[in-house]
């Protein structure tokens, strides 16, 4: 679950960025480097909790190997999805072309 919400939200900004400037215009000087490096920030600390969150408190709890499976598992999870992702696109790049 935690690897899907990962992936929904790494989708999501990948679209706010691809589509950023037709939905914000074109910003200022200091505003663009601001909301960037903002997005920065926030992304980390989504992805921190989406993929450590639950890890360290289950290791806090002292269910260490509870803790390295579902980290493990969220780790993999997400790898095939990443994966699954690349394979798809290149299918559809092949078949566009």
């Amino acid at each position: 679950m935690h690897a899907l919400l990962a992936s929904l939200y790494i989708l999501g900004v990948a679209t706010l960025m691809t589509n950023g400037e037709k939905l914000l215009g074109n910003m200022p000087m200091p505003v663009g480097p601001f909301a960037m490096l903002s997005l920065l920030v926030i992304s980390t600390a989504v992805m921190g909790v989406l993929f450590f969150g639950r890890p360290v408190m289950l290791f806090l709890e002292n269910k260490k190997s509870e803790a390295l499976w579902f980290l493990g598992f969220t780790m993999g999870v997400f790898i095939f999805i990443a994966l699954a992702s690349f394979v798809i696109l290149a299918g559809v790049n092949v078949l566009i072309k």
